[in-house]
């Protein structure tokens, strides 16, 4: 008798749990041989594909903040209480930089995203100035692990960086998660270090942050060094510091300055959105405006600007 109750409990459980996966949409529907024929050619990463009957791999779009990709990546780390307008102006900066891309997957029956993931591309002067890719806030619905989401967005992220010419990726993880990534193809390498720094404090910062002020390139003079930024003049003796590190190749002097070019474009671009380039906007259209005191104000794409004196106009345009 007792058997028999403990059979019915366990019966009833699993009835109960069955219906509170369909009633949430987290249920997987079995696809015919023909989808699962598809589903294994990965296509190119700016497409969406059908994961089975349920599901779709794509970009991050803005509607997301809007449903639940914050409450996604609070399952991976901390997140912060962002309103929708800050996380639009953050993507806008993110999609403005051609070497980001964050995919997800999402269950069509709710509009719920299920898995999460970034892949950033670097250049590097090593390796013949090859590119490296680094993956980053990788993370599945915890109600959704083990069923083979989280590879996909891998097996994606993989597939953005092999299409931008890396020769590598890079993932750091918890040691809980080697295995997941070994099967992704990932193997142990060197060792992660991590420096952290106390911001718990500080106000949430700017959604499109603006470029270095120009101080922070200037040189620093250290004694008998001086620390100042990479120039083209650098090249040989750069390229021949790197060779004690590892790999460098045959690096010509177009290359050496085409890739210095692309690091500094890519600092530019990471401000396209920003105040300060909408005020260089307003004050090549209206020079005008602006005062002897800096003090009129112009709205340029929906933005209030202050618009400045003559000489922090021309830091302006040398930031922007």
């Amino acid at each position: 008798m007792a058997h028999r109750l403990r059979l019915a409990k366990g019966v009833a459980a699993c009835a109960v749990g069955h219906l509170y996966l369909r009633r949430n949409s987290l249920t997987f529907a079995q696809a015919d041989t023909a989808s699962n024929a598809q589903a294994k050619e990965l296509p190119q990463a700016s497409a969406d594909i059908s994961l089975n009957m349920n599901f779709r791999l794509r970009n991050l779009e803005p509607k997301d903040f809007g449903r639940n990709f914050l409450d996604l990546l609070s399952e991976l780390t901390t997140v912060s209480k962002l309103s929708q307008g800050w996380c639009e102006q953050r993507l806008a900066m993110m999609r403005s930089d051609a070497l980001q891309e964050m995919v997800v997957i999402e269950d069509l029956d709710n509009g719920l995203l299920c898995a999460a993931g970034t892949m950033v591309i670097e250049n590097k002067f090593i390796h013949e100035c090859g590119r490296i890719g680094h993956l980053e806030d990788v993370v599945v619905h915890y109600g959704l692990r083990a069923k083979g989401l989280g590879k996909r967005v891998v097996d994606r992220a993989v597939e953005i960086a092999k299409g931008h010419g890396c020769y590598k990726v890079l993932v750091d993880c918890a040691e809980k998660n080697v295995a997941f990534y070994e099967k992704c193809g990932f193997k142990r390498n060197c060792v992660q270090m991590s420096r952290y720094f106390d911001v718990e404090d500080l106000p949430l910062p700017e959604a499109q942050p603006p470029r270095a002020p120009v101080g922070v390139k200037a040189a620093v003079e250290l004694g008998a060094f001086r620390a100042r930024p990479l120039e083209p003049r650098d090249k040989d003796g750069f390229l021949k510091l790197l060779s004690q590190l590892t790999t460098v190749g045959d690096v010509s002097e177009a290359v050496f300055n085409e890739q210095l070019a692309k690091i500094e474009r890519r600092c530019c671009r990471w401000n396209e959105f920003h105040p300060l380039t909408q005020l260089r906007h307003v004050l090549r259209a209206a020079p005008e405006v602006a005062s002897a005191r800096g003090l009129a104000r112009a709205s340029a794409g929906g933005v209030a600007l202050r618009v400045l004196p003559f000489q922090a106009r021309q830091r302006a345009h040398h930031c922007v």
